[in-house]
């Protein structure tokens, strides 16, 4: 019996440059059309059409839409946690520290109000288990790098599991914010960067 992983995986990225650049071409074309059309107009068939290509030979590439967006998910992920690991060097003092989770979070919630492809992903991640496999995952491994990064600035370890427990809750927390109005999201966003300064408290 297939898993949602196995449903959701694509075929393996290309080594050759003109394939891997097709591969990246059809990635790009998925985000052009998740931000004109959200999630629901995210079918293989349009995204063949942006990118210029037959279904079939999208199929090369992707099994499935799962798979794609699985893929596309992954990008994103992956963009976050660079900036997460950029923002997150160089710390010498406890203030360095408060002052770099804040600026993160102002990162991540602009990065998910300026981009519709990333607010269509991740607002339908309850609706597909592989993005939600790879949310939980990009939990963990965010947490990690937090709990590493913060360690100096802290008198005793943090207790197991606070770090994957504050990253997703970050997580799922800017992704509500998108959901409110105006003055509710401003009451909640406060409280949200307590969670992550929350780190430092001994």
């Amino acid at each position: 019996m297939s898993t949602s992983s196995d449903r959701a995986s694509p075929r393996p990225v290309p080594a050759q440059a003109r394939s891997r650049q097709r591969y990246e071409d059809i990635c790009a074309a998925a985000i052009r059309v998740l931000r004109t059309g959200g999630m629901s107009a995210c079918t293989m068939a349009a995204v063949a059409a942006e990118a210029t290509m037959t279904p079939t030979s999208l199929y090369r590439y992707f099994p499935n839409v799962e798979a794609l967006l699985a893929s596309v998910a992954q990008m994103q992920l992956d963009q976050i946690n660079d900036q997460l690991d950029r923002g997150l060097t160089g710390l010498t003092s406890v203030d360095d520290a408060r002052a770099a989770l804040l600026a993160g979070l102002d990162g991540y919630e602009q990065l998910f109000r300026s981009d519709g492809a990333m607010r269509a992903v991740w607002a339908g991640s309850l609706a597909l288990p592989a993005l939600a496999e790879l949310n939980e995952a990009d939990s963990r491994r965010n947490g990690a790098l937090l709990e590493e990064r913060l360690r100096p600035f802290r008198r005793t370890p943090l207790e197991p599991g606070r770090g994957l427990l504050t990253a997703h809750l970050v997580g799922s927390g800017v992704v509500l914010l998108l959901d409110l109005d105006e003055p509710e999201a401003s009451a909640v966003g406060g409280p949200l960067r307590a969670v992550g300064l929350r780190l430092l408290d001994e």
